[in-house]
């Protein structure tokens, strides 16, 4: 199943097989997806691990409502922040636009409706 077709970088995202394909710009990438839900509908961050500059939020959201974003590092401190304007249905959403993380673990927090989500988030 296509989920995005083409996207910002001559990117294109496919899901088969259990995982999500990530083809940009020449390179190749699979993805092992691990969909959490919640109760505002599900969420998956891909790819994971990332380069520092490629890290897209599948959701399938059950109703229209804001989602706010933050990714933190090892020591705590927020190094991006910003809320994502959703619509019901499923969407995929770019969320580095244009910044960069370095090499490390990162925890990508999100909230939507009161329900906040911690995920590991690996830059190689």
């Amino acid at each position: 199943m296509r989920v995005g077709g083409a996207l910002a970088g001559n990117a294109t995202i496919f899901t088969h097989g259990g995982g999500t394909y990530h083809h940009n710009n020449g390179t190749e990438d699979l993805s092992h997806v691990v969909p959490v839900l919640f109760s505002g509908g599900a969420l998956t961050l891909f790819p994971n691990p990332t380069d520092g500059t490629t890290l897209w939020l599948s959701i399938d959201a059950a109703d229209a409502e804001p989602m706010h974003m933050e990714i933190m590092d090892g020591l705590g401190r927020t190094v991006r922040s910003e809320t994502i304007a959703l619509s019901a249905g499923r969407q995929v959403v770019y969320l580095l636009g244009g910044g960069t993380l370095a090499a490390g673990t990162y925890t990508a927090r999100l909230f939507r409706g009161g329900t906040p989500i911690a995920l590991p988030v690996v830059v190689q």
